[in-house]
């Protein structure tokens, strides 16, 4: 902590100080934090006077103070702060990028296709469309067809062959009459010479054509009418085609859900709060199908549509094949857990749920995936506890701002008490998070609900101890 304590004037950008030495621990662009009444600031410092006086960039709007502790914050860190989110965020579109560019080939591509994974490496192999064209290609009342001739042919080559046979059996006793003329022995002989190969030539081509009728067995033929399902072993030609059954589809995915990350926020100029859906797709029970959202879903509420202080639902489903989102106050159920439909209705899919304040405003958030985060920093409105200073386990509700089915929470918790360190649970005499006199952002396991528990190790003295709700994670 450094030297000394401020005197903050209301509306003013000069700040005093009383035992500080600002010209060695400020410069111009550093930041200043106060907290005064329960709330944070951040004040920006445009010029360091003396070590007695700094002069703000802009002018300080909180109550006037005196004997204010103060925390300095180099102006490195901020930028180092700035860097590492725009690092993220361009990761994250990047790959959000690279997913698009994947489904576009895999859905309207033609052929082969390449796609980008997300180490950085790539896979090829045959686009949907390509695998549509492979099946359809197949003509099983063709090869039927042919079956059917290569059978006939074979029998008409095995009576032939005995015909042959006969003749050949009449050759040889022709040419035993005739053994007393030399002339007509040799003639006789080449006779039977001929049609003994002959002969052998008809019991080449009847074994052959015996063999090629064999393999061409009309009992392993595939016959349209039955539109494959005369395959021997059905899943292993679906397996080598890489493509499922209706029930394959059913056991793989009847909890498949991808992409629709939502949005919703409170517009303050036309008084409505507004909900948008982003692409994706989801399992509906009720069909038994999976429903495309090719692109993103927007409705907007009224602000005279929803109650105060009310946990809201939002859910996705197929109005006449269009996908659509609905809010309702009922809260959704696992069909088959973790996956989860609005209770008593399975053809409506959980998303996500948001929350009013006292106006029936909606609490700004986004949901992406199963991690909800609120998007506006509403002070006291998120807090759920205020200046704590409770030596004992205390339990601290958190159900306004999580719903029963979150399983993480996202705490943002602050100690303003320089004795006594802070402990919060999850779980009454748990493992605590040791919070002393900073602040600590971080998903904790919620196993409580409703509940949290603080203590402090020494009796703080005065108003200590803040704890605000930053978000929840869920699964859907």
């Amino acid at each position: 902590m450094p030297a000394g304590t401020l005197v903050l004037t209301n509306n003013s950008d000069v700040v005093s100080g009383a035992g500080t030495a600002f010209s060695t621990e400020l410069v111009a662009g550093d930041f200043i934090v106060v907290t005064v009444g329960g709330i944070t600031y951040t004040l920006p410092v445009k010029s360091v006077d003396s070590d007695m006086q700094i002069t703000l960039i802009s002018k300080y709007t909180g109550p006037a103070q005196s004997a204010v502790a103060w925390r300095a914050v180099p102006r490195e860190t901020q930028n180092q702060v700035t860097a590492a989110l725009v690092a993220q965020v361009t990761e994250a579109l990047r790959g959000q990028n690279y997913d698009k560019s994947n489904w576009q080939a895999v859905f309207s591509a033609s052929g082969d296709i390449t796609v980008i994974l997300p180490d950085g490496s790539t896979f090829s192999g045959p686009s949907w469309n390509k695998i549509v064209e492979l099946l359809n290609s197949i003509d099983p009342d063709a090869i039927q067809a042919l079956a059917d001739q290569i059978h006939t042919d074979a029998l008409q080559v095995a009576a032939d062959r005995v015909d042959v046979d006969a003749k050949a059996a009449q050759a040889s006793t022709d040419a035993s009459t005739a053994s007393a003329a030399s002339a007509s022995a040799v003639s006789a002989n080449t006779s039977a010479q001929s049609a003994k190969t002959a002969a052998q030539t008809a019991q080449q081509l009847a074994e052959e054509a015996r063999d090629a009728a064999q393999e061409a067995n009309p009992a392993l033929q595939l016959t349209k009418s039955a539109n494959l399902s005369d395959l021997s072993d059905v899943p292993t030609a679906r397996a080598n085609l890489g493509v499922y059954s209706k029930a394959d589809i059913d056991v793989r995915t009847n909890g498949f859900i991808r992409g629709l990350d939502a949005k919703i926020i409170y517009d303050s100029t036309i008084s409505a709060n507004r909900i948008t859906v982003n692409p994706g797709a989801a399992y509906l029970p009720s069909s038994g199908s999976i429903l495309e959202v090719p692109s993103s879903i927007t409705i907007t509420i009224a602000q005279s549509a929803l109650a105060a202080s009310t946990w809201y639902y939002v859910y996705l489903y197929s109005n006449s094949g269009t996908p659509a989102i609905e809010y309702s106050t009922t809260a959704p159920i696992e069909y088959l857990a973790p996956y989860k439909t609005k209770s008593g209705d399975n053809s409506r899919r959980f998303l996500f749920c948001f929350r009013t304040n006292a106006n029936t405003e909606a609490l700004w958030a986004m949901a992406v995936g199963g991690k909800y985060r609120y998007l506006v920093d509403y002070g006291s409105f998120c807090r759920v506890l205020s200046g704590g200073q409770s030596t004992t386990e205390t339990a601290v509700n958190i159900s306004s701002y999580v719903p029963s089915f979150a399983k993480f929470v996202n705490l943002q918790l602050f100690n303003a008490s320089g004795t006594g360190a802070m402990f919060v649970y999850t779980q009454l005499s748990g493992q605590a998070v040791t919070v002393r006199p900073n602040g600590y952002n971080d998903d904790l396991p919620l196993i409580s609900y409703p509940n949290i528990y603080y203590k402090y190790s020494l009796a703080p003295g005065s108003a200590a101890g803040f704890i605000d709700i930053g978000g929840f994670s869920f699964e859907r």
